[in-house]
């Protein structure tokens, strides 16, 4: 695309005896060319580097072996038509093993282990080089053919016989739409659980146990502080314990809260870097075994943003969202138990309210989930530009393309931008609309307790401890439903990890070993 002049295109190709190649190729000059060029071959790989000096029209080449790999009559070809053709004015340094050509060059140094043994024309040095090695080089050279008159014209401007096809060798990145399949969560829970047919339910039992406890625990350290405060106040004073006695107890069951808050923060750590570990080596012994096209077809930097971000996603963001939304769950439901026990008219508020939640975080779910996939996506790029700057520094550097890298570069963060801009607005919206309601909401019960207080409804004990968990229901229903979204949001880590994990592998075509692995070797 960067030439104006199509027929010089034309020219150099046929010069670096690439005009029949190009016309094999799928889609002619806009075939894509795979990382580390997987569908170039080594003579083909030689002529495109050569090609693209030509087109920098250089007033000096430096050539190591370029015709290492090509067959003799593309030797001819290149010599003709590019060495002593096209680039007959230029200065060309050749370092070369194949002495066919030998006598066209006008100054040549023979090295032999490191050291010259002979420098000066052809018939200055044929003494110093083996017989054997000069056999071709007094043969006639075969007769080049011209550029023909419409030489490259499909490969270049898609004529109408141009070939078919869009030269693609890499494949769109997989995308799942819709929401998150059940049997992904069932494999992330499997993950963490392990299949153990006896620890694997045990553990299941204590993380759901662990997460129960640290919601029942402190309402019982409160609800004992309530009641003791009602029979002090009550009729029944004389049977209270001692204040001292009284924060003691309170003391012991602060103790056992915090106990439990420890116990359940170990043991779901402890499961989710297992989780983590059993996802990350399922992707990899997937990637391992799978066949040689994938590698072709799939560039480096997707392969390293999923065992990067994603698996990060894995083992920090999803493993906390996971335990804090069961966490959250339990609380929730042990507090909305609590307060409809004590003030069973407050049903009349919760239905319609928590409608409208389930309203929001559908909405916010559908949209997140998108959202983070489309992010997923747009940051592999990233990777992968990343690699290709890295590894060819040198020609990048060798053709002054750092403009055109740099640009690309600035393209692809740009749209990974825009995604990422999507979550952040999405999460923008929902955590402004959610506490909002539950402010209002949280607001109406407080008057309404405080109102049948003072009435004698209910009793002043009872009242706080109502008021407390009241308050602390809404902050835990939004931090529930914003924990549920996210941990789906975050599930499609483990939806893309798992995709390489169930990749299909390379067919085991070889034998299987004639004698164990344990056997000792004479």
């Amino acid at each position: 695309s960067a030439f104006n002049d199509l027929d010089d295109l034309r020219r150099i190709l046929h010069d670096c005896a690439l005009d029949q190649d190009l016309q094999l190729m799928p889609a002619g000059t806009q075939t894509e060319i795979g990382e580390r060029g997987v569908n170039l071959s080594g003579g083909q790989k030689q002529r495109v580097s050569l090609a693209r000096a030509v087109a920098q029209s250089p007033g000096i080449v430096f050539l190591d072996d370029p015709l290492s790999a090509v067959d003799v009559h593309t030797e001819d070809h290149l010599v003709e038509r590019l060495l002593f053709g096209r680039w007959r004015i230029v200065t060309r340094i050749m370092v070369t093993h194949r002495l066919k050509h030998l006598p066209k060059f006008d100054r040549i140094v023979v090295l032999d282990r490191g050291r010259i043994v002979a420098e000066g024309s052809y018939d200055d040095v044929k003494h110093a080089i083996p017989a054997e090695a000069l056999m071709y080089a007094d043969e006639p050279v075969r007769q080049v053919a011209p550029l023909p008159e419409k030489a490259g014209h499909t490969i270049v401007d898609g004529a109408e016989d141009a070939p078919r096809g869009d030269g693609r060798i890499t494949d769109d990145e997989d995308r799942d739409v819709g929401a998150v399949r059940i049997d992904v969560y069932f494999a992330y829970v499997r993950a963490m659980i392990g299949k153990h047919p006896v620890m694997a339910p045990i553990v299941l039992l204590s993380l759901i146990g662990t997460a129960v406890a640290i919601t029942v625990l402190p309402i019982l350290q409160t609800s004992w502080l309530g009641y003791w405060t009602d029979m002090k106040a009550g009729p029944d004073a004389h049977l209270a314990v001692s204040p001292l006695n009284a924060v003691a107890i309170y003391g012991v069951i602060g103790v056992l809260v915090l106990s439990g808050w420890l116990g359940e923060r170990l043991l779901w750590l402890y499961r989710s870097a297992s989780a983590g570990k059993t996802i990350h080596d399922n992707a990899l012994e997937g990637v391992l075994a799978a066949p040689l096209r994938f590698f072709d077809s799939t560039p480096m930097g997707r392969v390293l943003n999923r065992f990067a971000r994603d698996m990060e996603g894995v083992d920090d963001h999803l493993s906390w969202n996971f335990e804090q939304s069961f966490k959250s769950l339990s609380q929730t439901i042990g507090s909305l138990i609590l307060i409809i026990m004590v003030l069973p008219i407050i049903t009349v508020v919760l239905v319609p309210v928590l409608w409208i939640y389930y309203r929001l975080q559908r909405d916010y779910r559908a949209a997140a989930r998108e959202a983070k996939r489309m992010e997923s996506i747009a940051r592999s790029p990233r990777y992968a530009h990343f690699k290709e700057v890295v590894t060819g520094l040198d020609v990048i550097h060798g053709y002054g393309r750092e403009r055109f890298f740099i640009d690309t570069y600035q393209e692809i963060l740009t749209k990974y931008q825009r995604a990422f801009y999507c979550s952040i607005i999405l999460n923008r919206w929902f955590s402004v609309r959610i506490p909002m309601i539950s402010g209002i909401v949280a607001v109406a019960t407080s008057i309404g307790i405080v109102m049948l207080a003072h009435q004698g409804a209910i009793s002043t004990g009872i009242a706080g401890i109502v008021l407390t968990y009241a308050l602390s229901f809404w902050a835990s229903l939004n931090w529930t439903v914003r924990a549920f979204s996210e941990v789906e949001s975050r599930m499609t880590s483990v939806e893309r990890l798992r995709s390489y994990g169930k990749l299909t592998p390379e067919p085991q075509n070889t034998d299987q070993p004639a004698m164990a692995a344990s056997v000792a070797w004479p």
